[in-house]
């Protein structure tokens, strides 16, 4: 945990995701911080189920916030882009209370919720967490969760849900002792051995590179890039799962 503030360069997967992010929204056209698209959100959204203290859930968000700074950051523009910590802050977390209407409370969370995964950040304010609570009756909660990607992936979601959970304990008077907590900011940020060689290698394979690789697709090429796409659900047997973990990790 820090309260002092920090800066430190974005990682190389970072800047591609930045770059992605501002790509996204000089596609949109001119909009401002409002253009661009959820395409990097991870909606780590949870519905909760049971009683719920709403006050200790936002003091265990304030929390987790304090205990991993770059869930407040923001990210700087420059050569090179940075990630800025500006100190201790409120973290927003709005009680939306639906239980007035339970006939359309469930429709209005499912509203609520995709606006607040569909709508941008400004990157250049933070922070890139957002939350909401929605209380759908007394004993069914959504907890909204936004996260841009520049500050959390598959893996560090894992610890703040685990985190989240230790701290909202911590606030509703149980004992919790949560595990020490690694800062971003406090990372080596040191170059890979070897990367400046690789970059110069890439330089010059890719000197005579096509600006655009026609691929035999099964349709046209639009004008326009997009994001867009659909779920396809499939259904496994019970156990499939299971069977696949053996030669999963024979094949490394």
């Amino acid at each position: 945990m820090s309260g002092r503030e920090r800066r430190a360069e974005l990682t190389p997967a970072q800047r591609g995701l930045w770059f992605g992010e501002l790509w996204e929204r000089s596609a949109a056209g001119a909009g401002g911080a409002a253009a661009g698209s959820a395409l990097y959100h991870v909606n780590a959204s949870l519905r909760v189920r049971g009683p719920l203290d709403a006050d200790a859930l936002h003091r265990a968000l304030s929390a987790l916030v304090e205990r991993h700074p770059v869930l407040r950051a923001r990210i700087e523009d420059g050569t090179p882009p940075t990630m800025h910590d500006p100190g201790p802050g409120v973290l927003a977390m709005p009680v939306v209370d639906l239980s007035h209407a339970p006939q359309t409370a469930p429709e209005t969370a499912a509203a609520r919720l995709a606006d607040e995964v569909g709508r941008p950040f400004d990157l250049a304010r933070g922070p890139l967490l957002r939350a909401a609570l929605l209380t759908v009756t007394a004993d069914e909660h959504v907890l909204v969760l936004v996260l841009h990607h520049l500050v959390c992936d598959g893996l560090s979601l894992g610890l703040v849900y685990r985190d989240l959970g230790e701290l909202y304990r911590g606030c509703t008077g149980e004992e919790v002792r949560p595990a020490p907590a690694a800062s971003w900011f406090d990372r080596d940020g040191a170059a890979a051995p070897g990367r400046a060689e690789a970059v110069r290698h890439w330089v010059r394979a890719l000197h005579d590179a096509p600006a655009l690789v026609e691929l035999p697709t099964d349709r046209p090429r639009p004008s326009d890039a997009g994001s867009a796409g659909r779920r396809c659900g499939c259904r496994y047997r019970r156990g499939c799962g299971t069977r696949c973990v053996p030669p999963a990790h024979a094949g490394g």
